[in-house]
């Protein structure tokens, strides 16, 4: 049998949208000082307009001084978790070895407090980027999970 038709030849344009859209980050929030950072940015703003200009030259510099924030703060997430486990098996090997002081038990405390508050941070923003591709991509598996659970494509 031969068919009848010809093959279609697809062509994407490639178009530009502007810059993509500015997202920020729930783990953003679990850091200590952060809402008192953007209140202090919003308040040392000076522009001038009416409101909705204001507002969106505000909104302008304070996406640009987050950014900066994140890739100071945020930017070294594994390098900061790489010291805490460090410095938490150095505290380890030493009680291992010879009775430690009460001074480096409770820094021991503190550093896994720190790395408990930056695990949860990992996880959030893990889960955030978890969400975007499934939203991109879609759930791949979904003919499995229909089959299943008895439901048709």
């Amino acid at each position: 049998m031969v068919s009848d038709h010809s093959p279609i030849v697809v062509k994407s344009l490639v178009r530009d949208w502007g810059p993509k859209p500015f997202r920020s980050n729930d783990a953003w929030l679990l850091e200590p000082g952060f809402k008192e950072m953007v209140g202090v940015k919003w308040r040392s703003y000076n522009v001038q307009g009416n409101n909705m200009t204001k507002l969106k030259d505000k909104l302008k510099f304070l996406k640009v001084n987050l950014k900066i924030w994140n890739q100071d703060v945020f930017g070294c997430m594994d390098t900061s978790k790489k010291r805490f486990v460090k410095e938490i098996e150095v505290i380890d090997n030493l009680d291992d070895t010879t009775s430690i002081c009460e001074n480096a038990k409770l820094r021991r405390m503190v550093l896994i407090s720190q790395l408990r508050l930056l695990d949860s941070k990992i996880e959030s923003l893990c889960r955030k980027k978890a969400k975007a591709k499934w939203l991109k991509f879609g759930d791949t598996n979904s003919r499995y999970y229909h089959s299943v659970l008895g439901w048709k494509d």
